[in-house]
């Protein structure tokens, strides 16, 4: 295997990873499950910067990729993926915030904690 196809088998397998933990911050964001949502958040952050190091990494066998019709094919794939994925991540960030304002808004109807205790003394 040369070396653009292995950079381009790595994209695509970390590619699908970010694409998983992107699903699973979704369904922890929408169940507001924010401990999960941490947890998936560093490993997110990791494999973007992989992701990142492999872009990078492609720059210098792009004409080798372009070249071949099979790699050239799944970069293209690969871009695409990657726009969905952006979107997906977009989306999360929104939930964040949402979920956030709601957190806030359903403390605040609580009150402060002592409050109770005051109101009963």
């Amino acid at each position: 295997m040369s070396p653009a196809e292995q950079l381009v088998e790595q994209l695509e397998q970390v590619l699908r990873e970010l694409h998983h933990l992107a699903q699973q911050q979704q369904q922890a964001l929408i169940a507001l499950r924010l401990g999960a949502v941490e947890a998936v958040l560093a490993q997110q952050q990791s494999l973007l910067s992989r992701l990142a190091a492999l872009e990078h990494e492609c720059g210098d066998h792009l004409e080798e990729i372009l070249a071949s019709a099979s790699l050239r094919q799944r970069w293209e794939r690969l871009r695409v993926q990657a726009s969905e994925l952006r979107r997906l991540l977009q989306l999360n960030a929104l939930l964040a915030q949402r979920a956030q304002q709601h957190t806030a808004a359903f403390l605040e109807a609580l009150g402060e904690p002592w409050a109770l205790y005051d109101q009963r003394a």
